[in-house]
């Protein structure tokens, strides 16, 4: 019995590394995979053979010049050049969806990771709870009919949610000007609807996820994603992993203090994110004439106008980003000293103001860490957290196939 179960448990893993390995290297060869997994051909062969059953591998001959696949090698005795295994791109899809506070983002991947359709659709945060579920199902199905799929094509659905989130006990902590927003029970509607499982995480763990795998953290090994604009948090990755901690709250960054700031009313997100900075500027007597007043124009234009103001090099602004930019940077010395992590990612929409902010922060961290970590902007923007949850819907859905009971 103990023999049977550890055969399975071996047969699982060695699957699971063959799918791995076929994902970063693919197209590439059987021969070639058991050289980078160590496992005999024998072996690698039988592993093979059981996901080709499954379906989620295409096998192209490699052409004479070597040039169909990455992985190209020379033609045996036989003269036949070797068959290479990619990741079968249509084998299933993963949707994900992002919600920030007045954009939900929507997009559909491939296997690869590789993003087949987008769109983003504007809601009102406190809108009721039915409404946000339409909207989800209707996105859902756009981008299912516009590549003529359906449901039963899907491995899973990925939703990046603002908010404390533990799926294990069924709790979520989401901050009111959400309404009735509840990614718990979004998941549980969409489950019904599309048959495939729904997994949830933090929108800013799902960033730091994206960026990590294929932004500007990828190489890292332990990095720091920064989310700050309409709100304020952070990702943690250490090893390789995102670091939740035991109540799902690492990363809640947004009531960071200092021995300065103990006493303020105004927590760190309200004196840094956007809200601050736009009530700041409004109340500013010099900057009156320069726009319209607040009643006649909404934040998020107001905001834009800023930035336009920024651009054009407007002291005011440039003042209030060397502000912003230094309690910033105190929070992330911290961070760094305490994480020992080797990259910063700034993103949220924080990251249009990189050119000042960055420098800033990274010479604060030269000068007050011990060993200092390299700083950067997001290179995915928006797409970061759509990325970082095509992942982990990815992973799951691949220990879910090499665990299938023959």
């Amino acid at each position: 019995m103990a023999g049977g179960v550890n055969q399975s448990y071996l047969r699982v893993k060695n699957q699971r590394s063959v799918l791995d390995a076929v994902l970063k290297q693919g197209p590439v060869s059987k021969a070639e995979l058991a050289r980078l997994l160590g496992a005999s051909k024998p072996a690698m062969a039988d592993n093979v053979s059981r996901l080709m059953e499954i379906g989620i591998f295409t096998q192209n001959e490699d052409n004479p010049g070597g040039k169909s696949g990455s992985r190209g090698e020379n033609a045996g005795p036989s003269g036949r050049r070797p068959v290479l295994l990619d990741i079968k791109k249509d084998f299933r899809f993963i949707i994900t969806i992002d919600f920030t506070y007045l954009n939900t983002r929507f997009d559909l991947f491939n296997l690869k990771g590789e993003g087949v359709s987008s769109f983003s659709v504007k809601q009102t945060p406190s809108q009721k709870f039915g409404r946000w579920v339409s909207m989800c199902v209707n996105a859902a199905e756009t981008l299912l009919n516009a590549q003529n799929l359906d449901p039963g094509s899907l491995a899973a659905i990925g939703i990046s949610s603002p908010g404390i989130i533990n799926e294990e006990l069924d709790e979520v902590t989401i901050v009111p000007l959400f309404g009735e927003f509840n990614p718990l029970a979004l998941r549980k509607h969409l489950a019904e609807q599309f048959g495939c499982p729904v997994y949830i995480r933090n929108s800013t763990n799902a960033a730091a996820l994206g960026e990590y795998a294929e932004g500007a953290g990828r190489g890292s090994v332990n990095m720091l994603y920064i989310s700050c604009g309409q709100g304020l948090g952070a990702g943690i990755i250490l090893d390789g992993k995102i670091y939740e901690g035991s109540c799902r709250a690492a990363g809640e960054i947004a009531n960071f203090i200092t021995k300065e700031t103990l006493g303020l009313e105004e927590s760190l997100e309200k004196r840094i994110g956007i809200d601050g900075l736009l009530d700041r500027f409004l109340k500013e007597p010099s900057n009156a004439s320069r726009l319209p007043r607040e009643g006649g124009m909404k934040r998020e234009a107001l905001f834009e106008n800023v930035l336009e103001l920024w651009r054009k090099g407007d002291p005011f602004i440039a003042g209030e980003l060397k502000n912003i930019a230094f309690e910033l940077g105190v929070l992330i010395c911290d961070m760094v000293m305490l994480l020992n992590c080797d990259h910063v990612v700034l993103g949220g929409e924080y990251h249009v103001f990189s050119k000042d902010i960055i420098p800033e922060v990274a010479n604060m961290i030269q000068k007050h860490c011990i060993v200092p970590a390299g700083v950067a902007v997001s290179r995915l923007g928006e797409r970061a957290a759509g990325v970082g949850m095509a992942a982990v819907c990815r992973e799951i859905f691949f220990d879910c196939l090499c665990e299938v009971k023959e």
